[in-house]
């Protein structure tokens, strides 16, 4: 019996265990309201720069969702590799109102009904205030308080930082983003960067000069 029992400990010693595998899946929630314009032809670049810098940043098997909005929402891409993703052009140009927090809220709910082995990101880029949205501020953040998704906000050219930490979220992980092209490239490339510890003073600084 002794023996038998030393034969299966010796199996479960060499017994190669089973590692659970990350799966990273990035979800942008990008501003399209008419004024992004500000950014110009940068506008794009830069999403699509942050895009084909994923697979490099959070991982080779990184999957994307882009969801873009202004008084309506619309979802661009849904769970699709990001290794060699290229956006529409077309999805993001500038255009109506501004309904953010609908916009977050659909995001939220699209995160919750992943699969528990994906590592959720929610990405938030906005250079405005919310002025059409039907989700109320007290709602956004019970929803954001319940959450267990990484978030980050960035907020760009007129948007104020008080509109996402008036919503329950840590300043470490809302980053100010200056009015130039090169402002908001820099702001997506680091959202791919950020650690649990939020941004660094290095990233906040080039975001903005």
């Amino acid at each position: 019996m002794a023996s038998l029992v030393k034969r299966k400990s010796d199996e479960e010693a060499v017994s190669p265990k089973k590692q659970k595998v990350e799966i990273p899946h990035v979800i942008y929630v990008l501003d399209r309201s008419g004024s992004m314009t500000q950014y110009g032809e940068e506008g794009y670049g830069s999403i699509q720069a942050a895009i084909e810098e994923l697979p490099n940043s959070r991982g080779g098997n990184c999957l994307l969702s882009v969801f873009s909005f202004d008084d309506t929402h619309e979802e661009i891409a849904k769970g699709v590799d990001a290794k060699g993703y290229v956006l529409p052009e077309e999805s993001i140009k500038p255009r109506g109102l501004t309904a953010l927090r609908d916009a977050i809220s659909n995001a939220l709910e699209y995160a919750g009904s992943l699969p528990s082995e994906q590592t959720k990101y929610v990405v938030v880029f906005t250079d405005g205030a919310d002025n059409r949205s039907t989700v109320s501020k007290e709602s956004l953040k019970i929803m954001l308080k319940k959450s267990t998704v990484d978030i980050t906000w960035l907020a760009a050219g007129g948007a104020k930082v008080t509109a996402a930490t008036e919503l329950g979220l840590e300043e470490k992980d809302v980053l100010k983003v200056g009015s130039r092209g090169q402002n908001m490239r820099d702001s997506m490339r680091f959202s791919s960067q950020k650690l649990t510890t939020g941004f660094t003073q290095a990233q906040r600084q080039a975001s903005i000069q």
